[in-house]
């Protein structure tokens, strides 16, 4: 539970975190779609998409041409109508310049990881921490130094990010 708005706030589940942290319970967030003449009703999908999705997602419904180059985010259109997987096989958080994460499939790295809610849960020497998703959604063990190899290929995902290229 958030301390900071109006006593309480809401709870972020079976997620760690809240708002202001990179953990899924701060940038995991439910949508709902609805065009009911134009897209499938009822239906549930579970692919990753991020807020920059969305323009391109816009663009693309309404037959508007753009180049797929000039957005970080991807068209959800074949989420929508196919229930294809996610259009990002990496993607990227910063926010300052020392806290940052990038997901690549199931596996997350988090730069100076911050829980708001459980603020004496991240350890001395928990600056790089890393999560498989898949079998800890609620990122209670980091693996890090279980995976060092993974860490490298997420911090040069990440440095490749950072400088554009």
């Amino acid at each position: 539970m958030e301390e900071r708005t109006f006593g309480g706030g809401g709870s972020a589940g079976p997620y760690r975190g809240a708002k202001f942290s990179m953990f899924e319970g701060g940038i995991r967030v439910p949508a709902i779609i609805s065009w009911p003449k134009a897209i499938p009703q009822h239906e549930v999908r579970d692919q990753m998409t991020v807020n920059v999705d969305w323009f391109p997602t816009i663009l693309d419904m309404c037959d508007i041409q753009y180049q797929n180059d000039d957005f970080e985010g991807k068209s959800l259109s074949s989420a929508i109508y196919d229930n294809d997987s996610s259009q990002h096989k990496v993607f990227w958080w910063s926010s300052g310049k020392k806290n940052w994460a990038v997901r690549k499939g199931n596996w997350k790295l988090l730069k100076n990881p911050r829980d708001p809610v459980d603020k004496e849960s991240i350890k001395p020497g928990d600056s790089l921490f890393l999560v498989n998703l898949k079998a800890d959604i609620g990122e209670t063990k980091n693996l890090a130094n279980m995976y060092p190899e993974k860490v490298h290929e997420l911090i040069k995902e990440y440095n490749q990010w950072k400088s554009g290229n």
